[in-house]
């Protein structure tokens, strides 16, 4: 389990390397945050890429690994004063929004959600005492990490990376699977399937819930209203706990406790009552395992935007842009959200009104897009099986199996 861990720590310090290079004044626990997601994405991106030229090997995956690093660290210390000069700052103002309760909102969410996150996910896979391998009672979870599991498998024995899908012969390997190829990585190294699976699923999860909040906190500039968000966000949902109600109505504790044990009914999944707002967590973090690592960093590079226009910097949005082209293979429909808001966020809330300056920042910010990004969709999907329009809420016809 060594290397699995200098692994984790390695990407979070080659991705603090390339915030510090980026010259982004945001605050020490921000960048932080920002450099677990943004060093294991781009890492990983890097590490299939030789994979698919040299095969899939331990050599292959630290070579390129240290590589990064060495040249991430060379550029550094070119600009080493004027970054020692940024770390101490903010180290001292870190020291200085601590001790003036600056960082209470954000150190009880840290907490809580660390809490909250490392009890949920052991309970995704694990093995009991008769060496059978259990997952989570939530049919999301069941059905998606079967797959996922292959897709792991066929990354893991497979000397030579191939993009045939693992499942159907002959079939194109049509999903976003980036996260799946992480967790091979790190079987790869040392891991056993449990913590390659779960760990992860951690340390992204944490890392949605931070940089969720700070990009509220950016766009409310009050800590209660950010914590606030990060709560209707993970756990808002339907009415459908009115029914839920309705069901414990008359029941004593242990009542309660023994219903909640044995029910296996979502209420805010509730076809017979036309119920379709299932909670995000059990719905999308837990089965997807995609939409953990690549909806942080779809936040992000949403945030990136938002600093480019606020401060006038078009290289910001340049690199913005540069962030989506790992997307496709991460998770494919964070990019299209990404870039349908950052379009938006570019047309209507940069302080540079006018045609020429919005034209402009939108071919920067689109630019590798259109060039990097969009080809692997086209390679890698089928846009007209892929994507379909459904008007209406709830217009989705819903089979279930007899």
């Amino acid at each position: 389990m060594f290397l699995p861990v200098i692994f984790f720590i390695f990407a979070a310090l080659f991705g603090l390397l390339v915030v510090y290079l980026l010259k982004i004044k945001i605050f020490l626990e921000e960048k932080i945050v920002w450099a677990v997601i943004l060093g294991q994405a781009l890492l990983v991106s890097v590490i299939f890429v030789f994979s698919l030229l040299f095969g899939f090997s331990r050599p292959v995956i630290l070579l390129p690994s240290s590589a990064l690093f060495v040249l991430a660290a060379a550029f550094c210390f070119f600009s080493k004063q004027r970054i020692l000069k940024e770390v101490k700052e903010d180290v001292w103002v870190l020291k200085k929004r601590l001790k003036n309760g600056k960082l209470t909102a954000f150190l009880i969410l840290f907490v809580l959600a660390s809490v909250f996150f490392a009890f949920l996910w052991p309970k995704v896979l694990f093995q009991n005492k008769a060496g059978d391998i259990l997952t989570m009672g939530i049919n999301g979870v069941w059905g998606d990490w079967s797959a996922h599991l292959s897709y792991i498998s066929h990354f893991l024995y497979s000397d030579k990376i191939s993009l045939e899908n693992p499942i159907f012969l002959g079939a194109k390997f049509s999903y976003t699977f980036m996260v799946d190829f992480l967790s091979a990585v790190l079987m790869k190294i040392g891991a056993d399937l449990y913590w390659a699976t779960l760990f992860p699923g951690f340390v992204f999860s944490l890392c949605l819930v931070l940089i969720l909040y700070f990009f509220a906190l950016r766009l409310t500039r009050k800590e209660n209203a950010s914590l606030l968000s990060v709560v209707l966000f993970l756990f808002g949902s339907g009415f459908g706990f009115v029914y839920f109600l309705k069901e414990i109505k008359g029941m004593d504790f242990s009542g309660i406790t023994d219903f909640l044990g044995s029910s296996f009914q979502q209420y805010t999944f509730f076809e017979s009552h036309n119920i379709f707002w299932p909670n995000f967590i059990t719905i999308l973090l837990l089965p997807q395992r995609a939409l953990a690592m690549g909806m942080p960093l779809g936040i992000l590079i949403l945030t990136l935007v938002l600093i480019g226009l606020e401060r006038k910097n078009n290289k910001m949005l340049f690199f913005a842009g540069a962030l989506c082209v790992v997307l496709p293979l991460i998770h494919l429909h964070t990019l299209l959200s990404v870039a349908a808001i950052g379009f938006f966020l570019i047309t209507f809330a940069s302080e540079e009104k006018g045609f020429r300056p919005t034209i402009k920042k939108l071919f920067l910010f689109f630019l590798p897009i259109f060039f990097l990004a969009l080809p692997q969709v086209f390679l890698m999907f089928s846009p007209a099986g892929a994507f379909k329009l459904y008007f209406g809420w709830g217009n989705i016809v819903i089979s279930s199996i007899e």
